[in-house]
């Protein structure tokens, strides 16, 4: 059995892990300050280097299952891919498209079948919304870790400032991630109309009326 590494596995899921596993040594670090840097020098070490890479990209496929659940309500993917649908149909209007906005996945699988130079696109901006997601809610867990230690510690500024900081950088990355779903759904519905001869059971032309 092989694995391939692609490219949803790595800025999906072992980017994010990365964001995760540093916050959580900075968490550490905060409560249990480590007086001796000369323990970071095994991190170079390549059996090291790979240990972390794979912890990352575990620690990531984890989040992502949590982010999914929480994060996706926000998101309202659902709206998006029928805003997408109706701009579509909005800015063809010589195109009959008889395909619905809920059959993104099937339409998906004649990408791949028919037209495999957009896959790689839609594989992409489908990573980059994830890994998107991902960065923002670990963002917005370092704001909570942040403002609570900023009222128990006694009121240091430092900290005010970081949870600010990474509250912004939770909602621009969040945006981003809005941003890139609708990407995904206007790639898929554009490809899927674009070579539609080959499904023409989803799409079919409207001759164009002279007027």
């Amino acid at each position: 059995m092989s694995f391939k590494f692609g490219i949803m596995d790595f800025f999906g899921y072992t980017l994010p892990g990365m964001v995760y596993l540093g916050m959580f040594l900075y968490f550490y670090t905060i409560y249990y300050p480590i007086e001796d840097l000369s323990v970071f020098n095994e991190f170079f070490k390549l059996s090291s280097f790979i240990l972390f890479f794979m912890l990352a990209f575990l620690v990531g496929q984890i989040m992502q299952s949590f982010t999914g659940k929480i994060w996706g309500r926000f998101v309202k993917g659902r709206e998006i891919r029928e805003n997408e649908y109706h701009n579509l149909k909005r800015t063809n209007p010589n195109l009959e498209i008889t395909f619905q906005p809920d059959q993104v996945f099937v339409l998906q699988a004649f990408i791949r079948k028919h037209n495999p130079e957009h896959v790689a696109e839609i594989a992409w901006f489908n990573a980059l919304r994830i890994m998107m997601i991902n960065i923002s809610f670990a963002f917005c867990l370092l704001f909570i870790f942040e403002l609570q230690y900023f009222f128990s510690a006694g009121f240091l500024w430092l900290h005010l400032i970081v949870a600010i900081l990474s509250l912004f950088i939770a909602y621009i990355t969040f945006d981003r991630s809005k941003l890139y779903y609708r990407i995904v759904f206007k790639t898929v519905f554009e490809t899927a109309a674009g070579f539609a001869v080959d499904i023409g059971n989803f799409v079919k032309h409207k001759p164009v009326q002279n007027s």
